[in-house]
């Protein structure tokens, strides 16, 4: 599979800025400034895309720092302009040591001056990676290019303020939104995962567009398609191994030791790591220090996912079982919530995913969804094909869809969907799916409701009488009278077992079958129910 560039997605307001450098006269450069895999390139390969001036792209070689002013040169052949390109050869060697590189640069700025060519853009990417000299050269025509009809964009890693580009006007990329980056990965061509594993890529890489897409080639290479539990933490061999491992190079023995330990979960208890044999308090005062983990209430854990997953893959597979059983006998009596993660990584128990489902919930309740998938992916893991992992699965699913977490509650929802095999549950793991899809916008037939009741509808009353309400709702709000009233009909049998919210759907959706067929002058008033309500309707 081909893996082309990154499309620029999210980066309007970035790109807006660009142009109206590129079109004010007043302007002369820029410099974007981001980390690696942040985007810099691809919002350098878009500004031709912007306007109608001519546009020279380079990439610095990175091998030719050495050489000095190889970058230089290789921007005046780009603007392909003789009378620029001669003025380095009015010197012996310009390349020397001792050039007169003040002589180079106003002799380049007075050419300029005098150019007759259209507005031309010049975009320098790895700027901070090209050759000294040619540095100082473009760095002192950077801050004079105005009126000379030359914009210069660059691209850097960071702003280093005795560079002699600094100075220049900044753009600072930001990692992108979670929403921006899911559709990124959405417009990769032939590659296929889960939309449940793609938005975990999203948050595993908090954005960075570079890593998003490496790790979503990792799981598209093992088909990782929404079969099989996803690994924890997500992790990678990808191109940001050096810049993750210098960021902890500095760090002491004591500090790393911990470091260890906290890669093994999403977070971990002051009083478990006190606990521990060793003496790790310096240690993670030492990181939460360095802003490599943070510290919030009685736990800590590692801020940067990434950084996380780099740290645990390290590791080798005895130290990882090593730690697992030091963590999880203090958590024993310390930390009951972290106990069965910490032993369903030391022995194969079939009630410790039982117990991690049971913990899910309450993550998910607590607005812990991203903690909670963890629990549910690794009990996955131990125990995926249990009629009990079914059950549960359906209450996890049931309770995320309840909070709008519409992407995991489908992914386990068609999990359970897959392996239940009473007819109750397959009453609500089908009737949850209905719901979604119109939370969704999407359509259902109110057929496949109907069906669905007749076949099941006895296996929980209450369950069929909230969903034919809600299918009601829905149908009249799109004027499907004739199937609104199908659906009521049906669903009478069922109202003395129904709580009194799904009464008050129902009489809603009555009202305004009602009002929309011209039937009744009592309003239905200007608003249906909520989407935020009907979440809780059936469960």
């Amino acid at each position: 599979m081909e893996w082309g560039p990154m499309v620029l997605f999210g980066r309007e307001q970035e790109m807006e800025r660009v142009l109206a450098v590129v079109r004010d006269p007043r302007d002369s450069a820029l410099a974007i400034i981001g980390g690696h895999g942040i985007g810099k390139s691809s919002v350098l390969a878009g500004i031709p895309n912007l306007h109608n001036y001519k546009t020279v792209l380079l990439r610095v070689n990175s091998s030719e720092s050495g050489w000095p002013l190889s970058g230089l040169t290789a921007v005046l052949n780009g603007l392909d302009d003789p009378a620029l390109s001669q003025i380095l050869g009015k010197f012996n060697d310009p390349s020397a040591e001792g050039a007169d590189f003040s002589a180079i640069s106003s002799m380049l700025l007075s050419a300029l001056h005098d150019r007759s060519a259209p507005r031309t853009v010049i975009a320098v990417d790895d700027a901070d990676q090209m050759d000294s000299a040619s540095r100082v050269v473009i760095g002192f025509l950077a801050r004079r290019l105005a009126s000379t009809g030359i914009v210069l964009i660059t691209s850097m890693r960071k702003e280093e303020y005795e560079s002699p580009l600094a100075g220049l006007p900044t753009l600072h990329l930001s990692n992108l939104s979670h929403g921006n980056t899911v559709k990124m990965l959405e417009a990769i061509p032939g590659a296929t995962i889960s939309t449940a594993a793609i938005h975990a890529v999203a948050t595993a890489t908090q954005g960075v567009p570079l890593a998003s897409i490496e790790l979503h080639k990792e799981l598209v290479q093992r088909q990782l398609q929404g079969k099989y539990a996803m690994p924890i933490p997500l992790h990678w061999k990808g191109s940001f191994e050096s810049d993750l491992e210098l960021s902890v190079v500095g760090l002491s023995s004591c500090a790393r030791q911990a470091l260890d330990l906290l890669s093994l979960s999403y977070r971990s208890s002051i009083d478990v790591l006190e606990e521990l044999p060793v003496d790790l308090r310096p240690g993670v005062d030492e990181i939460i220090a360095a802003g490599v983990a943070v510290h919030s209430g009685s736990y800590v854990r590692i801020q940067n996912q990434m950084l996380r997953a780099h740290v645990f893959s390290a590791m080798s597979p005895e130290a990882r079982l090593a730690n697992h059983r030091l963590l999880a006998d203090a958590a024993a009596t310390k930390d009951p919530l972290a106990w069965p993660w910490h032993v369903s990584h030391t022995a194969a128990r079939r009630d410790t995913s039982f117990g991690l489902l049971r913990f899910a919930v309450e993550l998910v309740r607590a607005e812990e969804t991203e903690f909670a998938v963890e629990y549910i992916e690794r009990a996955l893991t131990i125990n995926p094909w249990e009629a009990e992992t079914a059950a549960r699965l359906t209450t996890i699913a049931e309770v995320l869809f309840s909070r709008g977490e519409f992407v995991h509650a489908k992914r386990y929802l068609d999990w359970a969907q897959s392996i239940a095999r009473s007819r109750a549950l397959t009453l609500r793991l089908t009737g949850l799916d209905f719901q979604i899809e119109l939370m969704r916008g999407n359509s259902v037939r109110p057929s496949m409701v109907l069906r669905l009741v007749k076949e099941f509808g006895h296996h929980d009353p209450a369950f069929s009488a909230c969903l034919l309400s809600i299918a009601a709702l829905y149908v009249s709000e799109h004027w499907e009278l004739g199937e609104a009233h199908h659906l009521l009909q049906h669903a009478e049998p069922f109202l003395g077992d129904a709580s009194g919210e799904t009464l008050a759907v129902n009489r809603r959706a009555q009202l305004l079958a009602a009002a929309v067929g011209g039937t009744s002058r009592e309003s239905p008033g200007r608003q249906t129910v909520p989407a935020t309500t009907l979440r809780h309707r059936c469960f």
